[in-house]
């Protein structure tokens, strides 16, 4: 196999209209001309606890020409957020399900709150899913980890340098047996956090709304943009490597 290596412009941490607290533009057309717009190669939809707005993004990403990976956002039983990212999207679903088990079954009172929607590629509604998804998991971090093993995923402890809902913020420190692959940096300077040594770093935008989408770019020295390629990045391996964009 031939490898040609370059940069591509991954922003890995975006949510849709099935987040709660996003806005209603955050559709497939919508993100995905955004994301066009702005240079992106690669981009995950990352709502929480739930992959099921994948399919819709993924479809709409083959004509706009941005690839995108199944992906979640979790919040554990001590209110820290983990970003999942899957080789399959089956797999995503089957995790999904299980994680959903240990979930409050909230409902949401669509009056308090955006309604959280199940969308097709072409912006239409087609679900609106009535448990609320922004609570956390009856599971800590160590024991969310473990269960996301038993699939393919690349596991980022995110946004670990704000004051809430990090690592940082809820235990005030990373364990330094934790089986993760990399942490995530947004764009607060408010601290500079510790970071372990052999783990990835990306850069995320946590993108609630279309301006914010590539807000903090990670760049990716690799092959394409891939599950794959980026689980080898996270690592520096044979050549691959990720940077601020920022940075170059």
């Amino acid at each position: 196999m031939i490898l040609y290596l370059q940069w591509y412009n991954f922003d890995l941490h975006i949510h849709s209209v099935l987040s709660p607290c996003s806005t209603w533009d955050m559709s497939p057309k919508k993100v995905l001309a955004e994301a066009k717009k702005k240079g992106l190669d690669l981009i995950g939809i990352t709502d929480h606890h739930s992959v099921r707005n994948y399919p819709g993004f993924c479809k709409r990403g083959k004509i706009s020409g941005v690839k995108l990976i199944p992906a979640m956002e979790v919040q554990t039983k001590e209110e820290v957020h983990l970003l999942l990212y899957f080789r399959s999207y089956q797999q995503a679903l089957r995790f999904e399900v299980e994680i959903l088990k240990k979930s409050p079954s909230i409902m949401d009172d669509v009056t308090a709150i955006k309604p959280q929607c199940l969308v097709n590629d072409n912006d239409m509604v087609i679900k609106v899913e009535k448990r609320l998804l922004l609570f956390s998991v009856d599971l800590p971090l160590d024991t969310v980890i473990k269960l996301a093993r038993t699939y393919e995923v690349l596991v980022i402890l995110a946004h670990i340098n704000r004051p809430a809902f990090s690592i940082y913020s809820q235990l005030g420190f990373i364990p330094p047996d934790i089986d993760i692959d990399g942490v995530e940096i947004d764009n607060y300077t408010n601290c500079k956090p510790i970071i372990p040594k052999n783990v990835g770093i990306i850069y995320g935008s946590d993108a609630h709304d279309l301006p914010t989408i590539g807000r903090f770019v990670t760049q990716a020295w690799v092959n394409e943009p891939t599950w794959e390629e980026l689980k080898l990045a996270l690592r520096n391996i044979e050549g691959r490597w990720l940077r601020r964009k920022d940075d170059s």
